[in-house]
């Protein structure tokens, strides 16, 4: 049968020749004929606009950390494009206040990041959002949200005195 010759040659090593590869010497049939058809001749026209170009002001839900991000007419730092995308909550603060001072970050007051709203905002610096964190203020109940915020606010300031004491 076709099955037992193919195990015969298999087994007794037999090779019928041809490897698949060109042999030396072999000239390849598209030797010469580079740029004749050019890449995307006809894809892409000066000025066209893509179908899915997004404008200045979209919007959308971030999936890898759920933060709500819109696109700005900014230069983006890591590909030097014209517009790039910003988180919305960074755009509503800098647009009532100012850019955010280094060292700062804004914060969601109800731990909701869909809610933008310049009054659910606030700016509190990483060690401030360090002891947020540690001591589980998403997990609060909203009366008692405000009163773990100004802790961590006296906490920190404690503890950067206690170091500058120290030192």
């Amino acid at each position: 049968t076709k099955e037992q010759m193919k195990n015969f040659v298999f087994r007794q090593g037999i090779k019928a020749g041809s490897n698949g590869c060109f042999k030396k010497g072999i000239i390849p049939w598209n030797t010469g004929t580079k740029g004749l058809t050019g890449a995307n001749s006809c894809s892409f026209k000066k000025g066209d606009i893509p179908a899915n170009r997004k404008p200045l002001g979209h919007e959308r839900v971030c999936l890898k950390d759920g933060y709500i991000l819109t696109k700005v007419a900014e230069k983006n730092p890591y590909t030097g494009a014209p517009t790039r995308y910003k988180a919305k909550h960074v755009v509503v603060w800098e647009a009532v206040n100012g850019p955010e001072p280094k060292g700062m970050k804004v914060f969601f007051l109800d731990c909701n990041k869909l809610n933008c709203a310049i009054e659910n905002l606030t700016l509190i610096t990483k060690a401030q959002g360090l002891y947020l964190n540690q001591h589980g203020y998403k997990d609060l109940p909203a009366e008692l949200r405000p009163s773990m915020l100004a802790l961590a606010k006296v906490e920190t300031k404690r503890f950067s005195l206690m170091k500058v004491s120290k030192s």
